[in-house]
């Protein structure tokens, strides 16, 4: 188990009991992103930690396969699961590279809340467009701790200690052009500096 895994371990515990108000402010997010969704797609949700963005979209999509590297994240939205009438969710403790995954195989993939902890964006971006089917989205919503100098200051030293997990301290036109770069097209961004610089962005596959 490396470091990540067994932080976020920690943390499934307490994600569990601020389930309610942690819901309240992602639902607007998960509310954009069902704009986006169409009955007949199969999404893979990225980091899916307690299963909240896989619970809110389940019934606009026909199947979402939901992973996460923290089997204690995983253990908390299995359990979640089991309170639901949809059983069209499959949770699994593994990373977006298991072979299982095959090419083009989604057409949605969600990457809520991660982006920003990614150890190399560039090449899990990648993996995204190889999984997705021609014209697929890749949807994400992420914090960019990197658009305040303080903020890259601050969060790089907490990072230091152990606190929090290792972030990428990028700003939002540095991940929209990573994104482009894997041959994707941008269709929505959507800014918002409250409480935190973050960004919803909408990016399609392009058509081979």
């Amino acid at each position: 188990m490396d470091k990540a895994e067994k932080f976020w371990d920690k943390q499934s515990s307490k994600f569990e009991k601020q389930v309610s108000k942690d819901e309240q402010s992602f639902i607007k997010i998960i509310d954009n992103a069902k704009k986006h969704l169409r009955e007949t797609d199969k999404v893979l949700d990225l980091a899916c930690g307690i299963g909240t963005s896989s619970i809110q979209m389940i019934d606009h999509v026909k199947e979402i396969q939901a992973i996460d590297i923290s089997s204690g994240m995983i253990e908390a939205a299995i359990r979640r699961m089991n309170n639901l009438p949809s059983k069209n969710i499959e949770f699994i403790h593994t990373t977006l590279f298991d072979d299982q995954f095959k090419t083009e195989s989604y057409e949605v993939i969600t990457a809520f809340n991660i982006l920003h902890l990614l150890d190399d964006p560039k090449i899990e971006i990648s993996r995204i467009y190889d999984l997705l089917k021609p014209g697929g989205l890749f949807i994400s919503s992420s914090a960019f701790l990197g658009e305040k100098s303080w903020m890259r200051i601050f969060f790089y030293l907490l990072s230091k200690t152990g606190m929090i997990p290792h972030l990428k301290l990028l700003k939002i036109e540095e991940m929209e052009r990573l994104i482009l770069s894997e041959n994707f097209k941008m269709i929505e961004i959507q800014k918002s500096n409250n409480p935190t610089p973050s960004a919803f962005m909408v990016a399609q596959k392009f058509q081979s």
